[in-house]
């Protein structure tokens, strides 16, 4: 019996299956609907994983569908396929040296003028990010195909082109009366260049806000990424979040991001 959209109900167990490619996935049994509930909201969140490297590391895959598995079908996208996949799609940084640009960059940064209307940035996951950004140099893509790509939900897209806004490298347009999303100029100078100075130039609007300035050059200074510190700092500006809880949401994705940078930067803080 279906309970909610991938949420069936059997024997007393509520169950979490969705369909990719024409195969059904099963991604948990759970007691109780909120239990089963929570764990949805997780992957629409986070993204449903479908590459079957992702599922067989978590177990997530049916065992009926590895009984029946072949060479043809070891994998459910091939190396050409656009889906994203936190295994596949990570920043190389073997044999680059970041440090000392990005420093420079830190050290040349021109402030940007925030924009009232652009919400603050709640996308943790910056290779996502990326891969989206890539993927729009191909051609513009509508909501739908964001989401189909990714695996995740409206409301996880929203949080991912808002933040292309932020960085005023992601427009937007209406056309047959869907919206679509294409790269700004700013955008493609970024997305168009190699990995190495596509990492450059996302530091750098990263870096235009004075807000992830601040951050970023706290963490530098105390060697460590402090939840506690980046909403001290945060409450220091007025960014127009309604809430505490908001406030310590957004210093998670924050806080992801500097991860993201000292990690270019092959820095262990």
């Amino acid at each position: 019996m279906l309970i909610e959209d991938y949420i069936t109900k059997k024997d007393e167990k509520y169950l979490i299956k969705r369909e990719f490619e024409g195969i059904e996935y099963f991604f948990g049994e759970f007691s109780t609907l909120d239990e089963a509930l929570s764990k949805k909201e997780w992957l629409d969140s986070h993204g449903w994983p479908v590459s079957l490297e992702i599922l067989e590391k978590s177990n997530l895959r049916n065992s009926s569908d590895n009984d029946n598995s072949s060479d043809d079908d070891s994998r459910l996208y091939s190396e050409n396929e656009v889906v994203y996949d936190p295994l596949r799609f990570d920043c190389n940084t073997q044999n680059m040296s970041y440090e000392q640009d990005i420093l420079n960059i830190l050290e040349n940064i021109v402030f940007i003028e925030e924009d009232p209307k652009i919400p603050f940035p709640q996308s943790d996951d910056l290779n996502r990010f990326i891969f989206i950004g890539q993927s729009l140099v191909n051609k513009d893509l509508s909501k739908e195909d964001i989401k189909q790509s990714n695996q995740i939900g409206n409301r996880i897209v929203n949080m991912y082109t808002s933040t292309g806004f932020y960085f005023h490298v992601f427009e937007k347009y209406k056309k047959d009366n869907k919206i679509y999303y294409k790269l700004s100029d700013k955008g493609k100078k970024i997305f168009e260049s190699n990995e190495y100075h596509r990492n450059l130039n996302l530091c750098k609007c990263i870096f235009e806000h004075e807000i992830l300035y601040d951050i970023f050059n706290d963490c530098l200074l105390n060697k460590d990424i402090s939840k506690n510190n980046i909403v001290n700092i945060m409450l220091q500006y007025d960014l127009n979040l309604n809430s505490m809880v908001t406030i310590k949401r957004r210093a998670q994705c924050i806080s992801s991001w500097m991860h993201w940078i000292f990690r270019l930067m092959d820095m262990d803080i």
